[in-house]
């Protein structure tokens, strides 16, 4: 049994974080290997992060749904399944504080280019490199949000066996349309459903779940441990 982690992390971990910016400033070039025939130059930082589950969605959730998709994240994340997102802010910030909570490791395909996530979301990329984390994002400095460089990234993420989304926008819908004609899993959480485009993923044959271990047995898999809190409302996992 292990109790989460709950703290303001920028205030506890003062230096940790400047290590963090620093190794994000110095970075590091790779050439991944990506399951496509496409030819990109990415640059990552951070650890090598195999992960073949992607949880996405940009809409802005209450807290309600913050909490019930950090929950979702952080059983995942415990359970030793690593998460890939694509953006940083929306439901997949609520992702990333079920990783920090967790220590879950995080892979990051940033559609903007480093240089522009740098100046607005460093401390969020520390994090992720300190939890053995790997962002990757293309050289595109000066340009953020490209069509190219969206459409590249979400290529890579509809690549992936499951894909799990929390809000749908038109993008995210067409990211699931792209996955399920590749033959990939979708899976909705049950509050996408309140958009008409989920339900007719639903018809489309995306699967609905209400927690990761509702996903686990749909995948006929056994969770290896399940999140409760105690009566001091501190979050535990308890294994299995």
């Amino acid at each position: 049994m292990r109790i989460l982690k709950q703290c303001n992390y920028q205030e506890v971990y003062k230096k940790e974080l400047k290590q963090g910016i620093s190794i994000l400033e110095k970075g590091e070039k790779t050439f991944p290997c990506f399951a496509t025939e496409e030819s990109e130059v990415f640059m990552s930082i951070g650890e090598n992060v195999a992960s073949s589950i992607a949880f996405i969605g940009s809409s802005y959730p209450n807290e309600e749904e913050k909490e019930l998709i950090k929950l979702y994240s952080a059983e995942a994340l415990l359970n030793g399944y690593p998460i890939t997102i694509r953006s940083l802010f929306g439901s997949e910030h609520a992702v990333l504080s079920g990783a920090f909570i967790s220590n879950g490791s995080i892979r990051v395909i940033l559609d903007m280019g480093l240089g522009i996530a740098l100046k607005k979301y460093k401390q969020t990329l520390s994090l992720i490199v300190l939890n053995s984390g790997q962002v990757l994002s293309p050289f595109e400095s000066n340009e953020e949000y490209s069509y190219e460089t969206k459409r590249y990234c979400d290529t890579l993420i509809s690549n992936l066996p499951l894909l799990v989304f929390f809000s749908l926008s038109k993008r995210e819908y067409e990211l699931a349309l792209l996955a399920l004609d590749k033959g990939n899993d979708i899976v909705l959480h049950r509050n996408s459903l309140k958009d008409k485009r989920a339900r007719r993923l639903v018809a489309e044959g995306a699967f609905v779940t209400d927690s990761f271990q509702d996903l686990l047995r749909m995948c006929t898999l056994e969770p290896k441990g399940y999140l409760y809190k105690d009566k001091e409302q501190n979050l535990l996992f308890f294994k299995v």
